[in-house]
């Protein structure tokens, strides 16, 4: 039995974990590279649920912490990773401590070779927190809220003791879409080109399209192939990123589709009710047909 809807709004927030200069700058000499904040997006549902998709990086989880304080999350009823990198799974080493959390999903990828992996793993099992592994084909289900599992595929699964590189994890993301009523959006976590192929291959546009596209690693060169967009055609795509002007910004705005990146415009926050659906970030407002 499903909670009874205590509101028809579904609202899904992506959040700015952007750093001060100073410490990125920090930080990023520390490690040799320029870091990232990383993923993190809140959805609240009509039952009055929350799931928090991702959390950024490790050093992002104060941040991420404080924005969910301010937002009054007392409770992450489901929390889902897409894939275990540390700019998506680093937040939840700080906030699981502090905040309760109902079920964790995740898909049976292994990243042994990541300490922030084996930590999270540890301080899941302390914190003895249901762990459900999803892998596609499943289906999860909150009150009127649809998602189906479309990434990764079980015989694309590695064993467990396999060493696998940045683009392998990265392919084997979750793949999710989301339907309420007449609204949809595809997640896709930080899916190279060659994955989008197969699964454009695999479902056609008629599993793909949707109103609302959170774009592939960031809108990164790795990733959204001409193919991939046209077939999944939103009529908005969402890019994740703390520093403007990605590499793949500009494919879609050729194609007509309008951008939203959290460099641009800070937090963005999309509110539907399955109906209508309006997209607001700083001073930008968007409404979807």
């Amino acid at each position: 039995m499903w909670a009874v809807p205590l509101t028809t709004t579904l609202t899904i927030r992506y959040l700015s974990l952007t750093m001060p200069p100073e410490l990125r700058e920090t930080l990023s000499a520390q490690v040799g590279h320029p870091l990232k904040a990383g993923d993190a997006i809140l959805i609240s549902f009509p039952t009055g649920e929350t799931l928090l998709i991702d959390s950024g990086m490790p050093h992002s989880g104060a941040m991420l912490y404080a924005r969910l304080q301010e937002l009054g999350v007392a409770k992450l009823d489901y929390v889902l990773t897409t894939h275990p990198h540390w700019d998506h799974i680093g937040g939840f080493l700080t906030i699981l401590p502090q905040i309760p959390v109902g079920v964790f999903y995740q898909s049976p990828v292994v990243h042994g070779e990541s300490e922030h992996y084996q930590e999270l793993q540890e301080l899941l099992q302390t914190q003895q927190i249901k762990v459900v592994e999803l892998i596609e084909g499943d289906r999860l289900q909150f009150g009127l809220v649809r998602f189906q599992v479309l990434n990764p595929a079980q015989n694309q699964i590695p064993s467990s003791k396999t060493l696998l590189s940045t683009a392998e994890i990265n392919n084997l993301s979750l793949v999710l879409r989301l339907d309420y009523a007449r609204f949809s959006m595809l997640f896709t976590g930080d899916l190279y080109c060659e994955q989008e192929e197969l699964l454009v291959e695999k479902y056609g546009a008629e599993r793909l399209h949707v109103d609302v596209l959170d774009v592939p690693h960031h809108g990164r060169a790795t990733s959204s192939s001409h193919k991939f967009i046209t077939t999944v055609n939103p009529q908005v795509a969402i890019i994740s990123h703390e520093d403007q002007g990605q590499p793949r910004e500009e494919r879609y705005k050729e194609l007509a589709i309008p951008v939203v990146a959290l460099a641009d415009h800070g937090e963005i926050l999309i509110t539907t009710n399955g109906e209508t659906t309006t997209i607001s970030a700083g001073e930008l407002t968007i409404s979807l047909d």
